[in-house]
């Protein structure tokens, strides 16, 4: 159905999921990074759980405190997010989370890799901005999504 009348003038064809990067995909692919999407409830799971703890635990604490202004709030969360990844010991490493990105980084075991700017890019603020089609018409009108 997508392919019909591809050579149309007349049809204008709508774009599918995969036919778009968004905004977050170009930016990984023009700092030379892949995506790896997270298949299987099992994977997901893991990726949610620590989020899931932190909001579970932040919002009893602030009930135990009680705790009802925002900014208290923050400096509640800020405190938890320290002590989950400098004193905590996780569940599941056994090692407490600075401590083994550390080792990982010193034994050359992650995929963290530096952060360089590669042609035609002059500064961070070139790749890490928002990014929009524009048109030019014959008369030398700009317009973005119809505007």
């Amino acid at each position: 159905m997508k392919d019909r009348d591809k050579h149309s003038p007349w049809n204008n064809f709508t774009k599918f999921t995969d036919d778009v990067d968004p905004q977050w995909k170009q930016v990984l692919l023009d700092c030379k990074s892949g995506v790896t999407y997270a298949l299987s409830p099992q994977t997901k799971g893991k990726v949610e759980r620590p989020y899931q703890w932190m909001q579970d635990h932040i919002v009893r604490t602030c009930v135990r405190e009680g705790i009802t202004d925002i900014e208290d709030g923050k400096m509640i969360l800020q405190a938890e997010v320290k002590n989950y990844n400098f004193k905590r010991i996780h569940s599941t490493t056994k090692e407490i989370p600075d401590i083994r990105f550390r080792n990982a980084i010193k034994n050359n075991q992650t995929m963290f890799r530096e952060f360089k700017l590669e042609s035609p890019f002059q500064s961070a603020r070139d790749i890490f901005c928002l990014r929009a089609t524009r048109t030019v018409d014959a008369y030398r009108k700009i317009s973005i999504k119809g505007l």
